[in-house]
C-alpha cells in the first residue's frame, strides 16, 4: 500500500494527462465504430444487360473484309449496312434488296448478282446463294441446284417443297439468265 492508503493497481491516471490517455481512446473507439459500421461503399449502379450480339457471315467478292461480324440483335439490319461494314463498294449499294438480315445468317454479296438489281439467278447462283433466299434452307437449295435448268420462274414449282406461296415471295428476288 502507498502513503495514501490507495492500491497502486486501482489508481485513475490524475490531471490532465488522464484526460488525454481517457479522450484518445474514446476517439479511437468511435473511429473504429465508424469504419466498422458506417464505411459501407456506394450503392453500386444497377446491372444492366448487356446488349445480346448475334454474327452475320459475310462473304463474296463484292466485299473487302469478308468474316464474321457482331451485330446487336434487337436492331434491325438492312443489307446495305451489312454490305458497308464488309467494305463492300458503295457504287453498288442502291442494287441491294431491301431485306431485313436477323443473325445469325450467313450474307453473300456477289458482284455478278448485284449488278443485276439484286436479283440473283436461279440458273447459276450457288446453293450458299440460294440458302439467302426467304424460305429457301440448305435442302430446298439443294433441290433448286438439282432442278436446272428453268425457263420460266414457273418452273420452279416443279421443285419439291416449293409452293405457290414460297416462288411469289422470290419472284422479285430472282432472275433467269
Amino acid at each position: 500500500m502507498s502513503s495514501n492508503g490507495a492500491n497502486p493497481s486501482q489508481r485513475r491516471p490524475a490531471g490532465p494527462r488522464g484526460e488525454l490517455i481517457a479522450l484518445s481512446l474514446l476517439t479511437a473507439a468511435a473511429l473504429l465504430f465508424l469504419l466498422l459500421f458506417h464505411s459501407a461503399a456506394p450503392p453500386a449502379p444497377p446491372e444492366t444487360e448487356p446488349p445480346v450480339v448475334g454474327y452475320l457471315y459475310i462473304c463474296g467478292d463484292a466485299v473487302a473484309r469478308p468474316g464474321a461480324y457482331p451485330f446487336r440483335l434487337d436492331h434491325r439490319l438492312s443489307p446495305r449496312e451489312v454490305y458497308l461494314r464488309a467494305g463492300g463498294d458503295p457504287a453498288l449499294v442502291e442494287h441491294l434488296p431491301d431485306l431485313e438480315i436477323v443473325p445469325p445468317q450467313l450474307v453473300v454479296f456477289e458482284r455478278s448478282t448485284l449488278r443485276a438489281g439484286g436479283r440473283i439467278d436461279i440458273n447459276a447462283a450457288p446453293a450458299v446463294i440460294l440458302e439467302s433466299l426467304p424460305g429457301v434452307g440448305p435442302v430446298l437449295a439443294g433441290r433448286i441446284v438439282a432442278g436446272r435448268p428453268y425457263a420460266e420462274p414457273e418452273d420452279l414449282l416443279d421443285v419439291e417443297g416449293l409452293g405457290t406461296a414460297t416462288l411469289e415471295s422470290l419472284a422479285p428476288l430472282i432472275r433467269l439468265r
